[in-house]
């Protein structure tokens, strides 16, 4: 008795194509400056004029800075990890 292979299609990239960097960098970006500034988004105090929206995006914004670096760093990292795995790779099919 053989399974059945019914298989669907999905598009797939090829895995083994020349790594970027960028689609990282926006996601990262787009990340950092939602933890930065959600204050303005979500404190909405009108008794105070803003006044707790501000206190709260002084300890936000270096937060939002902290993740956007140390995530900037991973990715750079894993970029250049993968970028030597590609270069095995392309040598070896050579």
């Amino acid at each position: 008795m053989t399974p059945s292979k019914s298989y669907s299609f999905i598009p797939v990239r090829n895995a083994v194509e020349r790594p970027s960097i960028v689609p990282s960098i926006v996601t990262i970006s787009v990340i950092s400056a939602c933890v930065a500034f959600w204050p303005m988004m979500y404190v909405n105090d009108d008794s105070t004029g803003g006044g707790a929206a501000v206190f709260v995006m002084f300890l936000t914004i270096p937060a939002g800075v902290v993740v956007f670096l140390v995530s900037l760093l991973l990715s750079i990292r894993s970029h250049k990890k993968s970028l030597v795995g590609y270069n095995e790779w392309k040598s070896e099919e050579e």
